[in-house]
């Protein structure tokens, strides 16, 4: 199980984006700290998928939980998808199931990529 580190790009004054690449086996994402700033976020995850893909929020980032999205399901994929996200947490980062792996069970990827946008003022 690997620490996957996040790419941080501020894409403009408005907008940062969060990628976590090649998140593979029972991989997990570095914590990225939402600090209270965003009003909204939405999750893109692509890839190979042959397990669930979880995002997980924290307020201490040490005791993790699965997230939920905007609608209050799990917030977790086992295929490409895009989903919104409450940002009421302190921390995010997506963890990976023991199995993404491609069909022919060579080892695969996904990849998880978070936008954020400030809260309205």
């Amino acid at each position: 199980m690997a620490t996957i580190n996040a790419v941080v790009t501020n894409e403009n004054s408005r907008i940062t984006s969060v990628l976590w690449e090649t998140v593979t086996g029972s991989d997990t994402g570095s914590a990225f700290e939402l600090n209270g700033e965003w009003g909204a976020a939405s999750l893109q995850a692509t890839g190979t998928f042959g397990d669930t893909l979880t995002i997980q929020f924290s307020n201490d980032g040490t005791t993790w939980a699965t997230g939920a999205d905007t609608a209050g399901n799990a917030a977790t994929t086992t295929a490409a998808t895009l989903i919104q996200l409450p940002v009421g947490a302190r921390y995010i980062r997506p963890s990976a199931g023991a199995l993404i792996r491609s069909k022919s069970s060579s080892p695969g990827a996904c990849g998880a990529l978070v936008r954020c946008e400030p809260r309205a003022v």
